[in-house]
């Protein structure tokens, strides 16, 4: 199945559900570590059975040659491998890597319900420290019905034995308990070659003995399939992701630059259709552009206050002031919105706040913020105004 991850970063913030880009971030980097895990797994353990192969092959020679055989230490070193001058034991490095292999297979899972959990469900979104965080999301989807595609896929992975397989492993062994990973070969005497995962039981569930190339195969080619088949049900469900009205994307600012006066100040403004008292109490600020070449523009905001107005032609005009909000707080961890409380006000708010700004006479700075995740203007005077009575 074909997808673009660049594609879908548009569409999350497309609809304003941008903070799930962070667990697709992590969820691509994940699945890079399992298939790296995955490839090594195999490269390892063919170069394993090649060199036993090799060495078979010099016994039979010396035989046949020398009509005796003398077997050394060689036989016990033959399969290990060379990093970067170290040397590396290959039974040790296959047990290794079957470990994080099902480690980052289960991570590559658990991604898949936070990107859910971000990207539709929207203010609606659980806290990832939710005690019974995936059933909990699971159970929110099922319950909107326009989600029920996606409602029946997760119902499918809750089935899947080998996803089952694959969680079961990393609980198991995470909880320190112990996974036995034999791995021994014959040669000469028989061909008989054991890399396997022995049985273990948890929570009351047997899992039987598997041979470990088999497993992580058919788990890595079910997991990739798996991972962009949901990503692609979520990107297209999109346009039905829940509660995203306290939302604000689209930034404006206007900058004063008084070089004469040496006086400057910025201020930022949200546009509304609505009166300040059908808003919410709170709302969420990301400034956030998408350019015409794709390219999604975004920034923290940080300032501790945006001024709202009625929508109008002249975006940099301060006409139609109906409110402001305040900055309650700043995201945290793998958030990306900034939580403000709204008030009613009118320009004199604003003038008030022009005011504090030119007696702090403070050199005008740029906006700490990526201007192209904004849109608006920057005034720059070099000449006195007319009036001594204009505040700059």
């Amino acid at each position: 199945m074909s997808f673009s991850f660049k594609q879908l970063e548009i569409d999350l913030a497309k609809y304003k559900v941008y903070d799930a880009l962070p667990y697709v971030n992590s969820l691509q980097e994940i699945l890079e570590y399992k298939t790296i895990s995955y490839e090594l797994a195999n490269y390892v353990y063919n170069h394993r059975l090649t060199a036993l192969k090799e060495k078979e092959q010099e016994y039979i020679k010396a035989l046949n040659e020398f009509k005796k055989l003398t077997v050394d230490t060689s036989i016990y070193t033959c399969t290990n491998f060379n990093i970067t001058n170290l040397q590396v034991d290959d039974i040790l490095f296959l047990k290794k890597t079957t470990f994080e292999f099902f480690h980052y297979a289960r991570i590559c899972i658990d991604f898949l319900y936070s990107i859910i959990n971000k990207a539709l469900l929207g203010d609606n979104a659980l806290s990832l420290n939710n005690k019974h965080f995936i059933s909990n999301v699971v159970k929110q989807i099922s319950a909107d019905s326009n989600f029920d595609i996606l409602s029946l896929k997760l119902k499918k992975i809750k089935n899947c034995s080998i996803i089952n397989y694959v969680k079961a492993f990393d609980n198991y062994s995470k909880h320190i308990q112990t996974i036995h990973i034999p791995i021994s070969d014959s040669i000469l005497f028989g061909d008989k070659h054991i890399f396997s995962i022995r049985e273990f039981s948890l929570k009351g569930q047997s899992y039987p003995q598997k041979n470990a190339i088999s497993i992580i195969n058919a788990a890595n080619k079910l997991i990739n399939c798996l991972v962009f088949n949901i990503l692609k049900t979520v990107q297209l469900l999109l346009p039905h992701c829940q509660n995203t009205n306290t939302r604000f994307n689209r930034l404006i600012y206007k900058g004063i630059m008084n070089t004469y006066t040496d006086i400057s100040y910025t201020s930022f403004f949200i546009e509304t259709e609505q009166d300040v008292s059908e808003l919410p109490n709170e709302i969420k600020i990301l400034p956030l552009r998408i350019s015409n070449n794709g390219k999604v523009n975004y920034s923290i905001f940080t300032y501790d206050k945006i001024f709202i107005k009625s929508k109008n032609d002249d975006i940099s005009s301060e006409a139609g002031i109906i409110g402001y909000a305040q900055l309650k707080k700043l995201p945290t961890n793998n958030e990306l919105y900034s939580t403000f409380t709204v008030y009613p006000c009118d320009i004199d708010e604003y003038n008030d706040y022009i005011l504090s700004c030119v007696k702090k006479r403070l050199p005008y700075q740029p906006p700490l913020i990526n201007p192209c995740s904004m849109i608006g203007s920057i005034i720059i005077i070099h000449e006195p105004l007319p009036s001594q009575d204009t505040i700059i």
